[in-house]
């Protein structure tokens, strides 16, 4: 029992710094996908806008949803993280 509840110790800092990386993954996902989204509203609203601007819009765009991929990435590598964690802490 003592043991356990020594790995069990050691296990939580590990999951709190893994939620916080998940927190502000999310935090960048959702972020970035807003971004995308209002960046891409005045052509979806077929807004008269000049050739210059809508390549602007399209390129903040693909900017953001790089860094929605970036966001996933970190959140691919907490599931792994956690995943690993459980499974090491099975019986």
């Amino acid at each position: 029992m003592p043991t356990e509840m020594a790995e069990g110790g050691a296990l939580l800092p590990l999951l709190a710094e893994l939620l916080a990386v998940k927190q502000d993954a999310l935090r960048n996902l959702l972020q970035a996908v807003q971004v995308a989204s209002d960046a891409l509203q005045p052509l979806a609203d077929k807004r008269p806008v000049s050739v210059p601007a809508q390549r602007a819009l399209v390129t903040i765009a693909l900017m953001s949803l790089g860094q929605a991929a970036r966001a996933i990435e970190e959140l691919e590598v907490v599931a792994r993280d956690v995943k690993v964690n459980v499974m090491r802490d099975e019986p």
